[in-house]
């Protein structure tokens, strides 16, 4: 797992809007199961602390409403990650984390089960069928 710090460093010279800041930290913490949904509040909280400046929460809000890459999340007033986005966003923040994505198949958990449900589970999937595709059957097995 990478650190938000580090991660935050790294998109820090992109030269990304603040929007684009804020669903790079959705990504983020998607990705490392952090969290599945944020408010655009705790959005502008964290992209405050990690040194960004404070956003304009109505703005960011109202931002992320209308992009393509964000619906709706389950509690009030919060976003996730679109699922039809996670695959461009993988392409474009992947290589700033300093854990190497690898090809995983389908071998013993089709991903199609899991996709698109909780990040938690995905994650499990990918892990079990690495270790089996790796070799590391009794991994595997746990």
């Amino acid at each position: 797992m990478d650190d938000r710090e580090r991660f935050a460093k790294k998109i820090s010279s992109l030269g990304l809007t603040r929007v684009q800041q804020a669903l790079a930290l959705l990504w983020f913490y998607r990705n490392n199961q952090f969290f599945e949904e944020r408010t655009a509040s705790e959005l502008a909280t964290d992209l405050h602390d990690l040194g960004f400046g404070r956003p304009n929460v109505t703005t960011l809000h109202r931002e992320l409403a209308k992009s393509r890459m964000t619906v709706k999340g389950k509690r009030k007033k919060t976003f996730q990650v679109h699922m039809k986005s996670v695959n461009e966003l993988d392409k474009e923040y992947s290589s700033l984390l300093s854990t190497r994505a690898v090809e995983i198949s389908p071998s013993v958990i089709p991903f199609d089960f899991v996709q698109g449900t909780r990040p938690y589970l995905e994650q499990i999937v990918r892990q079990i069928n690495g270790a089996y595709d790796y070799g590391w059957y009794d991994c595997c097995s746990v």
